[in-house]
């Protein structure tokens, strides 16, 4: 006979405990070592910089000419070894094999490495050379951060460094900013997060297989081409029974379970993961093995097959239970007689009634299990969580909670006593309102949610110790309290496909068929609510983060009717703002660009900042209704400009974009379409060469005027720190200091003079 699912071990438990703890301090090393080579290379930068050609690299023709387009010493070695050990020069080597001796040598080092393809792809976007805190053979997966699932400690180390090699990201956690999960199977909360919020879904054998192109210039990992061969199958890493399907129909489900990456097996099988049970299954002889396996009715096969993954707690209701396995042909015929009496009307609304259950349920899991416990240890004065951080976990929480409880109450007794006329629909715009206020909190801080959830995790053991305890209890169904928090993330859009359904089923002189459209419309109008205030509160804290990170901006930047639409690392090709050569960022607002500068990093700043000191300091807020023309400077591939209005005098401010992951011609699109929105205007875009314009766009004159700047920097340094050491030099202060001495030490003979003292580093208030 089918029996339960059973529920991890303590001792089980505790191995995945120290599986994911291993994972966890893999990477958390990997961060350690790759932030103590950015560091040293940050603290120590020479001033020179060369280009070295290792073995077969220097006879690369295309190599050798992008290497000479940097204006930079150009040497050639076989090994490059001889010049890891000099630290008067940064170094970028240039190699073929990022898997031998000589990269394993040179990678201990503060040098940078580079592969044939990236100094190519550098030399033709024409930013100049940069000191990465990675190696990076190419670019091919530049703009793509993935996250791993399922993925053995060995494997994933040789992931994360082709990954890192190609010029992607890596996240330990899925957040908005992962784009690609790489997982060896379907299924877990990882998976779920990313088809939930429709991100990309691989297989591992797409970073090999990118890795194997990765001479190819032109070759990106995320084309559609390229990633459809390795997309993850929905059933993939499944091992799945069939029980109580006709013949013809078992094949049938046979061919699509093997399309789709599942393999069958037997019900004896000890691996077997899902049990899905037909409507005409009879009584069997042996009970199932695999003690972990799920048994689900068959809507959950095929709702996997038309959206890509379906939530087995979803289809767990109908699970057939032990006493239902002793009769199991009584049972399964009168399930039958009931479905051919039952409409297609009513089958929907009962997996609209059992969805429903099972979310409430969930809900309550989480209020009684985690939240309740909670706050009764603050009662107790035996805190496992200050009350701040609960209420940053739960507070949102409370209100989908009840308005959940009101519309399952509703839907109950029509269960009891269901007719054809009964009015769905009504129920769902009842609750209209109170849907709209739940669910954008939610949703829109679920990501702030879940990192505060999972630092409370690491800071309290004791915290830690509650979650694991209550979360293998059977309630939870063998899920972690992060995957419970997604159920609501997930609940209106299938309550929109529920309705849909139970829509198409209802003929048009029902009751219910004008407010089943309605509702549909309001389920609708809440996702669009949701949707719109997620966007509105994220631009509006990236503006709040900006202002705060800008020295001296003005106040009115922070605007409820103005957003950050992109940012962009730029140097100054003309002298009009900060002057040439001066790198710049300029935050694209809906209305305005604000142009800001980097804060240096001098003596002299020291003593105006007690506090933290701020990233950048403000330069220029330029309207956008300022900018008479946009100018693609045609004769550079980074270099562009805006003449602009201030106040009676027209002016030409001419940039180069220095930022990696911003396309030239995809900003100015982006600048002109947003400058047309907000002035109503032409299309401000124009084309001319720098030598129409007036503007010097050669690296090799920028260069010389950024290094003009750097030494006329230090000078000024240096004279200030030489007065105020210059002022220890005064008698009263000699004296003061003379006596000092005298009553600490009773010896004025170690008091040095001004010229002995060693030369000091720039202070920083970071």
């Amino acid at each position: 006979m089918f029996r339960s699912r059973k529920y991890v071990s303590t001792k089980e438990m505790k191995k995945k405990i120290v599986f994911h703890r291993k994972q966890q301090h893999f990477r958390y090393a990997l961060k350690i070592r790759q932030g103590k080579r950015k560091m040293s290379a940050s603290a120590s930068t020479p001033v020179n910089i060369r280009i070295c050609l290792i073995g077969e690299v220097a006879n690369d023709t295309s190599c050798c000419e992008a290497a000479q387009t940097f204006n930079v010493p150009l040497v050639t070695s076989e090994t490059g070894l001889e010049l890891i050990a000099d630290n008067d020069w940064r170094t970028y080597f240039v190699l073929k094999d990022f898997e031998t001796p000589i990269y394993t040598a040179i990678l201990k080092t503060t040098h940078s490495i580079l592969g044939p393809p990236a100094i190519i792809r550098v030399a033709a976007l024409g930013g100049g050379l940069k000191q990465n805190p990675r190696p990076v053979y190419n670019y091919a997966m530049n703009g793509i951060v993935a996250c791993f699932s399922g993925i053995r400690s060995k494997e994933l180390k040789q992931l994360v460094n082709y990954v890192h090699a190609m010029g992607g990201g890596i996240r330990e956690r899925m957040n908005l900013r992962i784009t690609h999960l790489i997982s060896t199977r379907s299924g877990g909360g990882e998976y779920v997060y990313a088809k939930t919020f429709g991100l990309t879904v691989v297989r591992p054998a797409w970073v090999y297989a990118a890795w194997e192109q990765r001479n190819q210039l032109d070759f990106r990992a995320d084309t559609e081409e390229f990633s459809n061969k390795y997309y993850l199958k929905y059933f993939e890493g499944q091992k799945i029974c069939f029980v109580g399907f006709p013949a013809d129909k078992h094949k049938l489900m046979l061919e699509i379970l093997e399309t789709n990456g599942g393999v069958y097996v037997e019900l004896d099988d000890p691996e077997c993961s899902h049990i899905v049970v037909g409507q005409h299954a009879t009584q069997v002889k042996h009970e199932p093995k695999s003690s972990r396996a799920y048994i689900l009715k068959s809507d959950w096969f095929w709702n996997t097959v038309q959206n890509g993954y379906a939530i087995e707690e979803d289809y767990r209701d109908s699970l057939l239970p032990d006493s239902f396995f002793g009769k199991l042909e009584e049972s399964s015929a009168c399930k039958e007689t009931l479905m051919e009496k039952s409409s297609m009307r009513f089958n929907y609304f009962m997996e609209l009634y059992n969805t429903e259950s099972n979310y409430v349920d969930t809900l309550d899991t989480i209020i009684n299990i985690f939240k309740t416990p909670l706050e009764e240890s603050l009662r107790d004065n035996d805190a496992l969580l200050d009350k701040f951080n609960i209420k940053a976990i739960f507070g949102n929480f409370l209100p989908i909670h009840g308005v959940h409880k009101r519309m399952f109450e509703q839907l109950r007794a029509i269960h009891t006593k269901w007719s054809e006329d009964c009015l769905i629909g009504d129920i769902i715009l009842q609750h209209r309102d109170s849907l709209i206020k739940a669910y954008p909190p939610y949703v829109n801080f679920f990501d702030q949610m879940k990192e505060t959830l999972t630092q409370c995790e690491r800071q309290y053991p004791r915290f830690q110790a509650f979650l694991k305890i209550n979360e293998a209890k059977p309630v939870c169904k063998r899920q972690r309290l992060q995957d419970l928090f997604i159920y609501p993330v997930q609940r209106l859009p299938r309550i929109q496909l529920l309705l849909n359904d139970i829509l198409k089923h209802t003929n048009k002189s029902n009751p219910d068929y004008l407010g089943l459209e309605d509702a549909l419309k309001a389920i609708k109008e809440v996702t669009m609510d949701i949707n719109e205030y997620k966007r509105k509160t994220e631009s509006q804290m990236a503006t709040y983060h900006t202002f705060h990170d800008i020295e001296g901006c003005p106040p009115d930047l922070i605007s409820s009717n103005r957003e950050l639409i992109s940012r962009c690392k730029v140097n100054e090709l003309s002298n009009t703002l900060s002057g040439r050569g001066n790198n710049l960022t300029l935050y694209l607002f809906s209305d305005a660009i604000e142009v800001c500068r980097k804060v240096s990093r001098d003596f002299a700043n020291a003593k105006n900042c007690p506090g933290r000191r701020r990233a950048y300091k403000h330069v220029e807020l330029i309207s956008l209704k300022a900018i008479r023309v946009v100018i693609d400077i045609t004769d550079s591939s980074q270099a562009f400009a805006f003449r602009w209005r201030k106040k009676e005098e027209e002016q030409v401010l001419a940039f180069t974009i220095v930022d990696e992951e911003v396309d030239k011609a995809v900003y100015l699109k982006v600048l002109c379409k947003q400058m047309m929105e907000y002035a109503c205007g032409d299309e401000p875009l124009k084309s001319c060469t720098s030598h129409d314009l007036g503007v010097d766009v050669s690296d090799e004159n920028l260069n010389t005027s950024i290094l003009s700047k750097t030494f006329k920097l230090a000078a000024s340094t240096s004279s200030k720190v030489g007065r105020v050491l210059s002022f220890m030099k005064t008698p009263k202060l000699k004296r003061a200091v003379s006596n000092a001495k005298i009553s600490l030490f009773g010896s004025t003979n170690s008091l040095a003079s001004a010229s002995q003292f060693p030369a000091r580093r720039s202070v920083s208030c970071e």
